[in-house]
């Protein structure tokens, strides 16, 4: 009965200090605006006059100024209704496809090399983005209609997935830009008519409609989202080695490197978006594959998130934490309450998690699929992890994975368990199939409590 009662009062802690740091990094913004199924914070900062905060396109707006895609105009404002000129529309296609702009030699006889415009015109010609006139002329300060301009966006893409259309009274599969505007509708790229029956491909397609189209391109599709993700190793205490040196403060980690702590050692490794691992003493990690995806701040900024991260565990302990991904569009509720709740039914066995899966969906859609994004290879399973904080655990005869919230599948002998919050599970040499999953022990959960000051801090950074 003593047992019994020492391990509810453990639940108790756990499930309280899930509460108290769901309350700080997790509450929902007091304010959103709607923007055609994205929601973005009211606090969110304009940079130009004359964008409000309540602009759809604000977030957009802002993250191609800081990218330098686009800029506004002398006069403090951004000019998001006016349409945009093929002169315009050129540099911003040039920037964004990473071009060679510095050949100034005019191929159009209405672009003189003296144009501001002339060498990104020159180079979006060159590429085939953007085409002249039968006559010979391009035509810079024309403004591009809605059709032309999704058209134009999506050719910075590879993909080849199509998008069923819906029935619109001013656009048909017929027209010759239907396949581009179904997709761009279907991606959130461009939207519709108030009366949501009308596409306007003749419509000037304006600098707003340029910023939420480019932004939600090359942050969905899955080539022009694709970067380069490293992380940076903390070291908190004792003796850390990464590839077998000695390091000291905080150090670049990549693909392929090791990292070992020494008896009373404690390092953290941390990834731009709050996601990490706390590597705890005598412990033999190494970072083996990383991949990154671009994302959208709250403020507008370009950020990265892990797409992909593989660990190879040989000893010791780590506690990991996955951000959520920034594509997914959240329940209406609350996060600390959800938070609660999950945990609640974790630990009372009442919940089944549902993971999405990239697989057979459009490129359009895989950015919002929540997908297993961190493996740990450890000697006896593996740990695949859809999110959010979880802690793995390697001895000399077994390993043992607890996860405290989110969605974890623990792999071995060929079958698999999916672990709910408040529970765990493990593999070894005398049993190597993985244990059904029971709720955490006392002593596990006693060692999530003594981890409060990092779990507070990745999620307020979360």
């Amino acid at each position: 009965m003593k047992k019994k009662r020492r391990k509810i009062l453990a639940y108790g802690i756990l499930l309280l200090f899930m509460l108290s740091i769901s309350g700080a990094a997790w509450a929902a913004p007091a304010d959103t605006t709607s923007t055609g199924g994205k929601s973005i914070e009211a606090r969110t900062l304009s940079l130009f006059k004359d964008v409000s905060a309540g602009d759809g396109n604000l977030i957009y707006i802002n993250f191609l100024v800081k990218k330098s895609f686009i800029a506004g105009f002398p006069d403090g404002g951004f000019h998001p209704s006016e349409g945009l000129s093929r002169a315009q529309a050129a540099t911003v296609i040039v920037k964004a496809a990473g071009l060679n702009s510095d050949n100034k030699e005019t191929l159009f006889k209405d672009v003189s090399e003296e144009h501001w415009a002339a060498a990104y015109i020159t180079a979006a010609a060159e590429a085939g983005y953007l085409k002249g006139y039968p006559d010979g002329s391009y035509r810079p300060e024309d403004k591009l209609s809605r059709a032309e301009g999704i058209s134009l966006i999506l050719r910075l893409s590879r993909q080849k997935d199509d998008a069923e259309l819906p029935v619109l009274k001013d656009l048909d599969s017929k027209h010759w830009a239907a396949n581009s505007a179904a997709i761009g509708l279907a991606a959130g790229m461009v939207g519709l008519s108030s009366d949501q029956n009308q596409f306007l491909p003749d419509a000037d397609f304006s600098r707003g409609d340029l910023s939420r189209a480019l932004a939600v391109l090359l942050t969905t599709d899955p080539d022009l989202s694709r970067k380069a993700l490293n992380g940076s190793l903390e070291i908190k205490k004792g003796e850390v080695k990464i590839n077998g040196q000695i390091a000291s403060g905080t150090v670049s980690i990549q693909a392929g490197d090791m990292i070992a702590t020494s008896a009373s050692a404690e390092a953290q490794l941390n990834y731009p978006d709050g996601s990490g691992f706390l590597v705890k003493e005598n412990t033999s990690f190494t970072v083996k594959e990383t991949q990154g995806r671009e994302y959208i701040k709250k403020d507008g900024s370009p950020g990265i998130a892990v797409d992909w991260l593989l660990v190879d565990l040989k000893k010791g302990n780590v506690f990991g934490a996955l951000a959520d991904n920034p594509n997914v569009q959240k329940a209406a509720e609350k996060k600390n309450a959800a938070a609660g709740e999950r945990l609640l039914a974790g630990l009372s066995n009442g919940l089944e998690l549902i993971a999405a899966n990239d697989k057979g969906l459009p490129w359009y859609k895989t950015a919002d699929s929540k997908k297993v994004k961190v493996k740990v290879d450890m000697p006896y399973g593996v740990a695949a992890v859809r999110g959010s904080f979880w802690n793995n655990s390697v001895s000399d005869d077994g390993c043992s994975t607890s996860l405290l919230e989110g969605e974890l599948d623990l792999i071995a002998g060929g079958q698999t368990q999916s672990l709910l919050p408040g529970q765990s599970s493990g593999a070894g040499s005398s049993n190597p199939l993985p244990a059904p999953p029971t709720p955490m022990t006392a002593a596990q959960v006693n060692a999530w409590v003594q981890q409060a000051s990092w779990l507070q801090n990745v999620a307020q950074t979360m």
